[in-house]
């Protein structure tokens, strides 16, 4: 789970703070700790500081802390820490309201509490996070890139809260629609896109752990990786999570537009790869429902094909049932029937989406009949070479 600025508060040293200021912003993710006095220093944050704050240079002028506060806002930073002494000795309530008006968590700290037993005690809480989340994202790669699980490597398994029977599934997260190319990070100029990546990675977490989840993820190549639990018993409780988190994340920049495949569930962790395949196989299909999830298990004709045979057997199942529209004279009329396929057989709709004439698109369909022997306004034969289309789309994109 993420170091939020309301679970600090547990941390020693750190109890001695009182959330006086922002409580919506709570749950807040803290990335690391900043002591920070002269304003101008701002420009150097990155986002994500909780900042601890003494008054030498602002002192208790309300103009001052306010034009502050509102800067490190805009930076994106976690909270604020305001440390009373003779700098500040009370907080200014047009700053308390600010901080509710910001969602901006501010804390009040004794004067006899000293910065850098709060700031360590910080610190090391996430460092500790990170070794954890580190360990987790090695034991997932080590089960996507196939490596044998020894007893050593199932003990680290269930080190990070992985195993004991528990049923999961991988669910892989792409940022953007596919060919949508990424935005540049707001950062530094030479993060990578695996860096944007792990930026989007961590706003994920945070969402997860807003709903209680343990949060398995690292990055896949292009994707998030998430390994989600799916209890047996509660069929809904994945569907509903999934929800709850694609609700979420297209309020975020690192997740403009959202596509998300999800695997078949399994529990021997030997095929844990193999679900993300198939998570990445629905993360490529064209989605069938509304919302931005497409699952494995719906692929039915998909898991069909996979398992009816070697590649030359299905191309021969397509070349019986598409027969002379495979041959290169012929691109035209395939192009247009799997058009008309796509446009559920809707003449207008086709000819408006490849441009033809209706005249020019009711005489190709009568030579593609005639070619195929079919009659399209049959439901048997329509089933028929749908079915071809299927195997065909299967067979040249596999």
């Amino acid at each position: 789970m993420a170091m939020t600025c309301r679970g600090i508060l547990a941390l020693p040293y750190a109890n001695r703070l009182r959330l006086v200021a922002g409580a919506s912003g709570g749950g807040n993710e803290i990335r690391w700790v900043h002591i920070l006095e002269e304003p101008k220093y701002t420009a150097w944050l990155k986002g994500g500081e909780l900042i601890l704050l003494s008054g030498v240079v602002t002192g208790d002028r309300e103009g001052a802390l306010l034009s502050l506060l509102q800067d490190l806002f805009d930076r994106e930073v976690a909270g604020v820490v305001l440390n009373l002494s003779t700098f500040l000795p009370a907080i200014p309530p047009s700053v308390l309201a600010l901080g509710d008006r910001l969602g901006l968590p501010l804390f009040e700290m004794p004067a006899e509490v000293r910065m850098v037993d709060v700031s360590q005690s910080i610190a090391f809480a996430i460092f500790q996070q990170r070794q954890k989340t580190g360990q987790v994202e090695g034991a997932l790669r080590d089960l996507l890139t196939g490596k044998r699980l020894s007893e050593k490597r199932l003990q680290r398994l269930a080190e990070v809260g992985l195993g004991g029977g528990r049923t999961f599934r991988a669910v892989l997260f792409r940022p953007g629609l596919p060919g949508t190319p990424l935005p540049v990070t707001p950062f530094y100029e030479e993060e990578t896109e695996e860096a944007w990546l792990a930026q989007g990675a961590a706003y994920l977490r945070q969402v997860l752990d807003r709903l209680g989840d343990p949060g398995y993820l690292t990055v896949a190549g292009e994707t998030i990786l998430w390994l989600a639990e799916d209890p047996p018993g509660r069929p809904a409780a994945l569907p509903q999570r999934l929800e709850a988190v694609t609700a979420a994340l297209p309020q975020s920049a690192y997740f403009p537009a959202l596509r998300v495949g999800v695997g078949a569930a399994f529990r021997d962790f030997r095929t844990c790869r193999a679900s993300a395949d198939q998570a990445r196989q629905a993360l490529a299909h064209p989605q069938r429902r509304g919302g931005p999830v497409t699952w494995y298990d719906d692929l039915v004709d998909r898991r069909l094909f996979q398992r009816g045979g070697t590649r030359e057997e299905l191309a021969a199942m397509a070349e019986r049932l598409l027969g002379p529209l495979l041959k290169p004279e012929h691109q035209a009329l395939l192009d247009t029937l799997i058009c008309y396929l796509d446009h559920n057989g809707n003449a207008k709709a086709t000819a408006q989406a490849m441009f033809l004439h209706p005249n020019t698109l009711h005489y190709r369909l009568r030579k593609i009949q005639s070619l195929l022997h079919r009659d399209l306004g049959q439901s048997e034969d329509f089933f028929q070479v749908m079915l071809g289309r299927k195997l065909y789309d299967f067979i040249t994109k596999n």
